[in-house]
């Protein structure tokens, strides 16, 4: 990211309010005016009462749009950044304080364990891939909708969805409706900070994110991608920027979400870290521009396109923290225990027509077993290797530490992995594992059931639900490399070679973390030879 050449607009240092209704302190940002406060300066009590009495008044005597004018709003915009202009942006974008009251926030964040998320990523806009970038996590509906374990046809008990070792849910059933009236309540406020009429938006995806140290996002849209070109000579804009952003072939449809319309991120919590500030990218180099400083209950409003780059600066531990071990009984949370480092966000985003609107699934009724499962149209099965019995923490560990181990195969950067750290299949189409490729067209998967290991290709990717031939090519050579690994952990004994029934370093079968459903190692029953004939390259 090219560094600023003056330090960023901020809006609102973290505040320090008393627990309120929504108050709808609505703090346009007129970013390309240079209108927003001074870096660092505070959102005092009684300037935040003056922008709201001045929101107030705007929006009673101004009616309001519907999408039609909020995309002609969105055009203008367009328009004046395509010349070197910089548009007014107060009717594209806005701060809203108190959507949630701090002890509604607190609530939520309490209910919220780190260990809950599933690991998870994003794409950048800029380079037409999907990244996975360190340090952030999520909860979407389907996981925080889970109710208690459910005991399969084996007597075992399997907990559904992000739940703790002992079956416990994330929320219970008034929690989660709660949830729903907070997403609402989010919802609405949106639809009023960009000036729409009621219904106007609706949802098309709900999660609660977690940044650790280190989680931060690149400058983006979150419908299209994007790159940045040379003004022509002689432009006259309003900037002495020489370049500008535009998007990239928004016409073919490459983007995965182009129907997305806005978006919002509401903080839960503002304590516990430094760092993590949402911002509004400068459209000639998308370094920050403005900056929203955290605040629970505080949201930020924007339409999704290129007209509105956005990111997050990269969350850090706060100063004067203890590490663990260090000043025990000193600590913030129970036993004395410092609260871990993290950032938490209800990130929001909408689109317009109602066959585009997220699903909300009713509570307890997510399902729990494979055959339940909604059809993925974005997963192409490739093969599923049958079990006899399956350690799954233990194979979801061995086969993250081997898929881990693979990323920079054949190259640096061509696989990034991504995985779910809960006790169950969750996250992305309910897998446990994941390797996405780095041109973003492709991700192979991989899910560990109580009766069979299934291996799948996900194509929902930025080029139009195709993969393309680079990474065809490459796909076989991983999932050879994965069935190697397979065989090892099912059939063999370490240094000692595979030996046998006398082999005093033989593995036995209850210590072993997956045995196959076959009759004959290597014969025409094998599960491992059968899913090698399948694959279009075999190993050398």
């Amino acid at each position: 990211m090219t560094p600023s050449s003056s330090p960023p607009s901020s809006v609102g240092a973290r505040p320090r309010r008393s627990p309120a209704s929504l108050s709808m302190t609505i703090l346009f940002l007129f970013a390309f005016l240079g209108a927003a406060a001074s870096s660092g300066a505070s959102a005092s009590s009684s300037s935040s009462s003056s922008s709201s009495s001045s929101s107030s008044s705007t929006s009673t005597s101004t009616p309001c749009s519907d999408v039609t004018d909020l995309r002609r709003r969105i055009s203008r915009s367009l328009s004046t950044l395509s010349t070197g202009g910089r548009p007014s942006s107060s009717s594209l974008r806005g701060v809203i304080d108190d959507v949630l009251s701090r002890s509604e926030c607190d609530a939520l964040v309490r209910l919220l364990e780190p260990r809950r998320f599933v690991s998870g990523g994003g794409y950048d806009s800029s380079n037409s891939g999907y990244t996975a970038p360190h340090g952030y996590a999520g909860l979407g509906l389907r996981e925080l909708s889970r109710g208690a374990a459910s005991t399969s046809s084996s007597g075992s008990t399997s907990v559904s969805g992000s739940t703790s070792d002992d079956g416990a849910p994330i929320l219970t059933e008034d929690q989660y409706d709660r949830l729903l009236e907070w997403r609402e309540r989010a919802r609405s406020s949106a639809e009023r900070a960009l000036g729409l009429c009621p219904g106007t938006l609706r949802v098309d995806f709900t999660a609660i994110s977690q940044k650790t140290p280190g989680g931060s996002h690149r400058p983006h849209a979150d419908n299209a991608y994007h790159k940045f070109v040379p003004l022509p000579p002689g432009t006259s804009g309003e900037s002495s920027a020489s370049s500008t952003v535009v998007a990239i072939d928004t016409s073919r449809g490459d983007h995965p979400f182009p129907n997305r319309i806005a978006a919002s991120i509401l903080y839960l919590n503002d304590d516990g870290y430094d760092g993590g500030e949402f911002y509004f990218a400068r459209p000639s180099d998308g370094a920050p521009d403005v900056t929203v400083r955290p605040g629970a209950g505080r949201m930020a409003v924007f339409t999704a396109g290129v007209e509105n780059l956005h990111g997050a600066l990269p969350v850090r531990e706060p100063q004067g923290k203890k590490r663990e071990g260090e000043g025990e009984g000193e600590g913030e949370g129970e036993g004395g225990e410092c609260p871990p480092t993290r950032r938490l966000a209800l990130a929001m985003w909408y689109v317009a027509d109602a066959e585009d609107e997220e699903k909300v699934p009713k509570y307890g009724s997510t399902p729990s077993s494979p055959e339940e499962e909604e059809e993925d149209p974005n997963l192409h099965p490739l093969f599923e290797l049958p079990v006899k019995s399956i350690k799954r923490g233990g194979l979801r560990l061995a086969l993250s530490l081997h898929l881990l181990g693979r990323q920079n195969t054949p190259s640096r950067g061509s696989w990034k992995f991504v995985g779910n750290d809960g006790d169950a299949a969750a996250g992305r189409g309910g897998i446990d594992l994941g390797m996405v490729f780095q041109d973003g067209t492709g991700m192979i998967s991989v899910r560990l059931r109580d009766d069979a290991i299934e291996v799948g290709r996900h194509t929902d990717g930025p080029n139009g639900g195709r993969a393309s031939l680079r990474y065809a090519l490459q796909e076989s050579v991983l999932l050879h490399d994965l069935l190697d690994e397979l065989y090892s952990l099912a059939y063999e004994n370490g240094d000692e070679g595979e030996g046998g029934d006398g082999d005093k370093d033989s593995i036995r079968d209850e210590d072993r973390l997956v045995i196959f459903e076959t009759s004959e190692r290597g014969g025409d029953d094998d599960p491992i030879e059968r899913a090698r004939m399948t694959l279009p390259a075999r190993r050398a």
